[in-house]
């Protein structure tokens, strides 16, 4: 994983990537956005609200249903939650 993380008055910028399943996730820490991009840099989805403030980990994507999978600690607990693409 590569990650960039900037100070700007106590917010968090810069951007963090996963490449998971022959494909670059890249999320924007300021925007609170994510893209993910095929293994010869083709976009697949872009500019896709990051759920949970950004806090959540990406983990997969299925294009037939239009869904991306994140990681989420909720109360000490992990669950894999499930949202549309738009």
């Amino acid at each position: 994983m590569l990650e960039g993380v900037f100070a700007d008055k106590g917010d968090h910028s810069g951007w963090r990537t996963d490449l998971i399943n022959n494909q670059l996730f890249v999320g924007d820490l300021a925007e609170h956005t994510w893209s993910l991009y095929s293994a010869n840099g083709a976009a697949i989805v872009t500019k896709q609200a990051w759920p949970g403030n950004s806090d959540s980990k990406f983990a997969g994507y299925n294009a037939a249903a239009g869904i991306s999978y994140f990681l989420e600690y909720h109360s000490g607990k992990a669950s894999i939650a499930a949202y549309p693409v738009h």
